[in-house]
């Protein structure tokens, strides 16, 4: 979708926001799982890190592990870095050219709703990049928000565009899951998951999976 000639999603889109918009929070609901999930001592990789609060906070939590963490925003790696200096090491990279740009390879790849951004062509393209950096028996966690999430209902306000204040429909939010649909995103012709395993958080809807490379 375009707003001004301005593509929702695409790179200068996400540069705007993060320029403008500070985000410090994150999911403590999925940080809870990922980090007590996460073996010791593991490599872990976070795409579409944003402002980096959910790969720093790991970091906290598990000193024990190595994180690379990345964004296609240059002005959100930026803001990470700023915000926490050398904790993490954060990167600008696109999600859909890993294995271009990153040269190792993950026990662990954590994606926090990112899938929901993306229109349904890019799924398996996503998937194919993740699992070029996934270690055989590594795993990907997923989170995503549930089905009774509203897209059509689910608006932003006021951002600037050329210096110029327009209205932005959260229409960048294209999809939400259900169980099958994710265990589905897993197991295609771009990759194999030998196991998935779910929570749900009900109050608020969201999945969190954790898929499990054969």
């Amino acid at each position: 979708m375009l707003i001004e000639g301005l593509e929702i999603n695409g790179p200068e889109y996400w540069e705007i926001r993060h320029r403008r918009e500070s985000w410090p929070r994150t999911s403590a609901w999925a940080m809870d799982i990922v980090s007590e999930q996460i073996a010791p001592e593991s490599a872990v990789l976070e795409v579409g890190c944003g402002q980096g609060a959910f790969a720093a906070l790991l970091k906290q939590r598990r000193m024990d592990l190595d994180v690379v963490a990345i964004d296609i925003s240059a002005s959100a790696i930026d803001r990470a870095k700023k915000t926490y200096g050398d904790q993490v090491d954060f990167r600008v990279a696109d999600v859909f050219t890993l294995k271009a740009q990153i040269p190792e390879t993950f026990d662990y790849i954590i994606t926090i709703q990112n899938f929901e951004h993306w229109t349904p062509d890019r799924h398996i393209p996503a998937m194919r990049s993740l699992w070029s950096r996934l270690r055989p028996g590594g795993g990907v966690f997923f989170t995503g928000v549930g089905k009774a999430w509203d897209l059509t209902q689910m608006n932003y306000g006021p951002m600037e565009y050329n210096g110029q204040a327009i209205m932005a429909p959260n229409d960048y939010h294209y999809n939400n899951w259900n169980e099958q649909e994710v265990y589905d995103l897993f197991n295609n012709h771009a990759c194999k998951a030998r196991h998935v395993k779910f929570w749900r958080r009900r109050g608020k809807d969201r999945v969190v999976a954790e898929a499990t490379k054969s």
